[in-house]
């Protein structure tokens, strides 16, 4: 899998806008490598409000997940159990989503 990541946004749209202005061809090499490391499963209303204050702390990030592992980014995908969306987070040992990103 494959992913687009940016640093320390305001909520979610702001991502989707930055990959809105590419082409296929150029996410292709923004996009990073990456490998789940654990999945977090949020009702849709904390979906919706974690993605719209997506820089907060999150009681479930746990400092040592999400990080550069040298070949792919350890990410924890955050999933919406009631609409199926998700995104990724590599915190980089932060309790805050450091990076947020979309699977291209």
């Amino acid at each position: 899998m494959r992913a687009v990541f940016l640093e320390d946004i305001i909520d979610i749209q702001e991502l989707i806008n930055y990959v809105d202005n590419y082409t296929e061809e150029s996410l292709r090499h923004l996009a990073e490598d990456i490998n789940v490391v654990r999945d977090v499963y949020l009702e849709n209303n904390e979906f919706m409000e974690t993605i719209r204050n997506i820089n907060k702390r999150r009681d479930w990030i746990r400092r040592n997940e999400g990080k550069d592992n040298g070949y792919e980014l350890n990410v924890i995908r955050v999933n919406n159990i009631d609409t199926g969306g998700y995104f990724y987070i590599n915190n980089e040992g932060y309790k805050y989503p450091k990076y947020v990103g979309i699977e291209v």
